[in-house]
């Protein structure tokens, strides 16, 4: 049974500053969590689930506290619109530590805003295998429920960096390449094994600052008459071309 203080605690951890502050987040619905429990480098700090999700794996997880919920406690403490079963409590990583010499090729946001994308894109470099992405420290926070759902799990395999523009890219001895609408078409670079993609704002883009660290601007071709292209969509899109080259 949950108690008041519980949920209020649970629904505390939306807010980036609660999780900062308490070291924790939340991950939802049987496919993630039992994912996160069968991963060793998290902690789960509780699980928090229907009767029958409790039954059915509980005895294969007993270092982990599970507590059993109605099916209403659930959707009071969710963060979701529609609870699945399950809700796991994560400590967070007290950092993640850089790749002391990357290489291949790495992403860098710069001041993605929408947790959908921010997922979306995680799960682009756990599918081309990037092990790490950078971010400048406005972009959207990588444990966000929105963007644990979102990623479908890659958030626990792909460190998620934040800082400054410049600490990532100054110095780089890879091409930088710039996402942009005026670049050189993708289909046209010439091929390279490595290099770094920085992604941009969705609505403002890349900004100057971070802009001028780059060595190349890059676009996909447009063909037909789309405005535009969301964040998540066109790294998948300029990673498959830029990697297929490796």
């Amino acid at each position: 049974m949950l108690t008041k203080n519980e949920v209020k605690y649970i629904q505390s951890l939306k807010a980036a500053k609660s999780r900062h502050e308490n070291g924790q987040f939340v991950v939802e619905g049987p496919k993630l969590v039992l994912e996160l429990l069968q991963d060793k480098r998290w902690h789960t700090a509780k699980v928090y689930a229907l009767e029958a999700f409790v039954r059915q794996y509980a005895d294969a997880f007993p270092q982990v506290p599970f507590v059993i919920v109605t099916a209403d406690e659930l959707e009071r403490t969710s963060l979701m619109q529609a609870p699945q079963q399950c809700l796991a409590l994560v400590q967070q990583p007290l950092h993640w530590q850089p790749l002391p010499a990357p290489t291949g090729w790495s992403l860098l946001l710069d001041g993605i805003q929408d947790p959908g994308n921010m997922g979306t894109i995680l799960r682009i470099a756990d599918w081309f295998g990037l092990p790490e992405v950078w971010a400048t420290d406005d972009t959207v926070d990588c444990l966000n429920p929105k963007v644990v759902q979102a990623s479908m799990g890659s958030v626990l395999r792909v460190a998620v960096h934040y800082g400054p523009a410049a600490r990532w890219l100054q110095g780089a001895t890879r091409p930088v390449l710039l996402a942009s609408m005026d670049g050189q078409s993708v289909w046209q670079f010439p091929p390279t094994a490595a290099g770094i993609l920085i992604i941009g704002h969705e609505g403002q883009g890349v900004r100057p600052p971070t802009a001028a660290l780059a060595t190349h601007r890059i676009a996909i071709p447009r063909l037909g008459a789309a405005e535009s292209l969301n964040a998540g969509v066109a790294t998948g899109i300029l990673l498959s071309h830029l990697l297929q080259r490796r």
